[in-house]
Protein backbone atom coordinates (compact mmCIF):
# COMPACT_ATOMS: atom_id res chain seq x y z
CA UNK A 1 0.00 0.00 0.00
CA UNK A 2 1.02 3.76 -0.64
CA UNK A 3 0.04 6.47 1.62
CA UNK A 4 0.41 9.92 1.18
CA UNK A 5 -0.79 13.26 3.04
CA UNK A 6 -0.99 16.05 1.77
CA UNK A 7 -1.00 19.68 3.67
CA UNK A 8 -1.84 22.41 1.98
CA UNK A 9 -1.97 26.37 2.88
CA UNK A 10 -3.87 28.65 1.55
CA UNK A 11 -5.55 31.86 2.58
CA UNK A 12 -8.81 31.62 4.97
CA UNK A 13 -11.02 32.95 2.16
CA UNK A 14 -9.24 30.73 -0.08
CA UNK A 15 -10.01 27.52 1.73
CA UNK A 16 -13.42 26.86 0.66
CA UNK A 17 -13.01 26.89 -2.76
CA UNK A 18 -9.98 24.69 -2.57
CA UNK A 19 -11.81 22.12 -0.44
CA UNK A 20 -14.69 22.33 -2.62
CA UNK A 21 -12.07 21.00 -5.97
CA UNK A 22 -10.41 18.43 -3.55
CA UNK A 23 -14.22 17.65 -2.98
CA UNK A 24 -15.73 17.74 -6.61
CA UNK A 25 -12.78 15.68 -7.88
CA UNK A 26 -12.76 12.88 -5.11
CA UNK A 27 -15.60 10.40 -7.36
CA UNK A 28 -12.98 10.85 -10.16
CA UNK A 29 -10.01 9.86 -8.50
CA UNK A 30 -11.66 6.87 -6.30
CA UNK A 31 -12.73 5.41 -9.65
CA UNK A 32 -8.64 5.19 -10.23
CA UNK A 33 -7.24 1.95 -10.51
CA UNK A 34 -5.61 1.53 -7.34
CA UNK A 35 -7.22 4.11 -5.29
CA UNK A 36 -8.45 2.88 -2.12
CA UNK A 37 -9.09 6.32 -0.41
CA UNK A 38 -8.96 9.93 -0.88
CA UNK A 39 -9.96 12.20 2.08
CA UNK A 40 -9.84 15.48 2.65
CA UNK A 41 -9.62 17.18 6.21
CA UNK A 42 -9.84 20.97 7.66
CA UNK A 43 -7.66 21.72 10.20
CA UNK A 44 -9.73 22.24 13.27
CA UNK A 45 -7.67 25.02 14.62
CA UNK A 46 -6.44 26.86 11.64
CA UNK A 47 -8.59 27.88 8.96
CA UNK A 48 -6.10 28.34 6.61
CA UNK A 49 -4.98 24.11 6.19
CA UNK A 50 -6.20 21.08 4.84
CA UNK A 51 -4.82 17.87 4.95
CA UNK A 52 -5.56 15.14 1.70
CA UNK A 53 -5.33 11.60 2.83
CA UNK A 54 -4.21 9.28 -0.16
CA UNK A 55 -4.08 5.54 -0.01
CA UNK A 56 -3.16 3.67 -2.90
CA UNK A 57 -2.71 -0.19 -3.82
CA UNK A 58 0.60 0.81 -5.01
CA UNK A 59 3.29 3.53 -6.42
CA UNK A 60 2.87 3.30 -9.40
CA UNK A 61 -1.32 3.89 -9.47
CA UNK A 62 -0.39 7.23 -6.96
CA UNK A 63 2.31 8.21 -9.78
CA UNK A 64 -0.48 7.23 -12.58
CA UNK A 65 -2.98 9.46 -10.99
CA UNK A 66 -0.05 12.28 -10.51
CA UNK A 67 0.18 12.26 -14.08
CA UNK A 68 -3.45 12.68 -14.80
CA UNK A 69 -5.31 15.15 -16.27
CA UNK A 70 -7.30 15.18 -12.79
CA UNK A 71 -4.43 15.78 -10.78
CA UNK A 72 -3.74 18.40 -13.40
CA UNK A 73 -7.13 19.96 -14.07
CA UNK A 74 -7.18 20.10 -10.26
CA UNK A 75 -3.63 21.84 -10.09
CA UNK A 76 -4.59 24.84 -12.04
CA UNK A 77 -7.98 26.00 -9.52
CA UNK A 78 -5.63 24.77 -6.01
CA UNK A 79 -2.35 25.58 -7.05
CA UNK A 80 -2.89 29.57 -7.04
CA UNK A 81 -4.72 29.78 -3.78
CA UNK A 82 -2.07 27.90 -2.11
CA UNK A 83 -0.12 30.48 0.22
CA UNK A 84 3.15 28.29 1.50
CA UNK A 85 4.55 25.40 -0.26
CA UNK A 86 2.65 22.58 0.43
CA UNK A 87 4.17 19.56 1.89
CA UNK A 88 3.58 16.05 1.18
CA UNK A 89 4.83 13.32 2.97
CA UNK A 90 4.45 9.84 1.28
CA UNK A 91 4.61 6.02 2.64
CA UNK A 92 5.30 2.41 1.44
CA UNK A 93 2.90 0.60 4.43
CA UNK A 94 1.71 -2.66 4.75
CA UNK A 95 -1.87 -3.46 6.04
CA UNK A 96 -1.75 -5.66 9.10
CA UNK A 97 -5.81 -5.67 9.62
CA UNK A 98 -9.21 -4.17 9.28
CA UNK A 99 -11.30 -4.04 12.34
CA UNK A 100 -15.52 -3.56 11.88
Amino acid sequence: MFIAILDLCTAADDRPTARAQLLAERPAVRAMPGCIDFRVFEAPDDDRRLTVLHEWADRASFDAYTASNEFARSGEVIFPLVAEPPVSRRFEAHLLEVVD
